[in-house]
């Protein structure tokens, strides 16, 4: 069953940084800056067989050398809090193969660590760094990790940590707030001065 989390729309960015070995394309890398970026909706965030996902509306891949790259594939983030694998609770980004429910071929990138026990991917995260794990290769459907240079892949146990963050912009100030709220202020110090 899947069930939306009731949140405000909230943009959010998560990011994934890792030095990898692995290809893109025809073009190999090796003990390489990676990162993987995904940007999406908070109030998109879905729970499903004890899974947190979110789809990306963009998803970048950057490689210190080559360049910040688009996924042509769509790229789905998800949290799983409570460590249905070996590696424990982690938070990873995927291919979509299946919206609903939804269900990814392969991980692209993922960190695992204790810390990520209560994650939902709706608030920000700081800075964790974690066990890194990858997967280039999926259930044999095409199209895992589509970049616009080619396939992403990566190994899939990578000896190198993996650093996970997640940012939200933080909301403008609404302008008629501040100024009823500072007309309030003036009023309560204009009575304060007439009652003494």
């Amino acid at each position: 069953m899947l069930s939306a989390m009731s949140l405000n729309a909230v943009p959010i960015t998560y990011m994934w940084q890792t030095t990898a070995t692995g290809t893109i394309g025809t073009i190999a890398f090796e003990n390489t800056s990676v990162t993987i970026t995904a940007t999406a909706d908070t109030s998109n965030v879905v729970f499903h067989a004890g899974f947190y996902y979110n789809f990306a509306d963009t998803a970048m891949v950057t490689i210190a050398g080559i360049g910040t790259l688009p996924f042509t594939s769509q790229e789905l983030v998800y949290s799983d809090p409570l460590g249905h694998g070996s590696l424990g609770p982690g938070v990873g980004i995927g291919t979509v193969i299946n919206h609903n429910p939804p269900e990814i071929n392969g991980v692209n990138l993922a960190a695992y660590d204790p810390i990520f026990l209560s994650y939902d991917l709706a608030l920000p995260f700081g800075r964790a760094p974690g066990i890194s794990f990858a997967s280039s290769g999926g259930i044999g459907l095409e199209g895992r990790g589509v970049t616009s240079l080619g396939l992403l892949s990566l190994p899939f146990s990578n000896p190198n940590p993996t650093t996970f963050t997640a940012t939200t912009a933080a909301p403008e100030p609404n302008p008629l707030l501040i100024t009823a709220a500072g007309l309030a202020l003036i009023a309560v110090r204009k009575k304060r001065n007439v009652s003494t």
